[in-house]
């Protein structure tokens, strides 16, 4: 503050009333003008602004405690990729015990499977996502999801964990996606700097189509 002088004699023109002080630096050789914000705006223009500045730096705070929010992920393999879903979508994980055939089932549908009494439909997502195609053993697994207000069942080669991390190491997926997989199932990729590698969130609701939704409301 020290530095700032009254605006000279000189510069006290009808152009200069919103000049509040001038500082000097370099010896002079460099001149800062000070603009005086009361009279550029009006009390009520100020207060908005200040309003505004105090706004963006609450969201600013806000998305700085969300990124650091625990998120846990249910993650499991197809082949040498590694993908997971958001453990609020899934329901629980079984066996593959007894998948029945269901005669002219959609294409997507591998079979139905007894849930305690519900009739659940069976996806086999290497199916759905255009890999080869591997026998069932004694680690493939069936994770139950919520779907719409329903459940289905995602056939996966095996369930790795529960994943614990942070949703700043989540991103929005890349235009190419490893093993040529289609970029509207995945909804986010976790990269895990610690243990180098990255993982595939897929979006639930985009496994099938609007048209493949209506085609599953047979087994309700």
């Amino acid at each position: 503050k020290d530095s700032v002088e009254k605006p000279p004699e000189i510069l006290k023109t009808e152009k200069s009333e919103h000049l509040k002080g001038i500082v000097k630096l370099q010896e002079g050789k460099r001149i800062i003008k000070l603009i005086s914000e009361e009279s550029l705006f009006d009390k009520k223009t100020l207060e908005e602004l200040k309003k505004m500045v105090e706004k963006e730096e609450k969201e600013k705070i806000e998305e700085k405690i969300l990124a650091k929010e625990e998120v846990q992920l249910v993650t499991f393999k197809l082949g040498e990729i590694e993908f997971a879903l958001p453990i609020e979508d899934v329901q629980e994980i079984n066996r593959v015990e007894s998948i029945t055939n269901v005669p002219r089932a959609p294409y997507f549908v591998e079979g139905v499977m007894n849930l305690r009494g519900n009739v659940i439909p069976i996806i086999d997502l290497r199916k759905r996502f255009g890999m080869e195609f591997r026998p069932y053993d004694e680690i493939t697994k069936v994770i139950i999801v919520k779907f719409e207000g329903k459940l289905i069942g995602f056939v996966v080669d095996t369930v790795c964990e529960v994943l614990r991390t942070t949703r700043e190491s989540l991103e929005s997926p890349p235009e190419i996606i490893a093993g040529n997989i289609d970029t509207r199932f995945v909804k986010a990729i976790c990269k895990l700097e610690d243990k180098k590698k990255i993982i595939l969130v897929i979006d639930v609701l985009n496994v099938l189509t609007g048209e493949e939704k209506e085609e599953l409301k047979e087994f309700e």
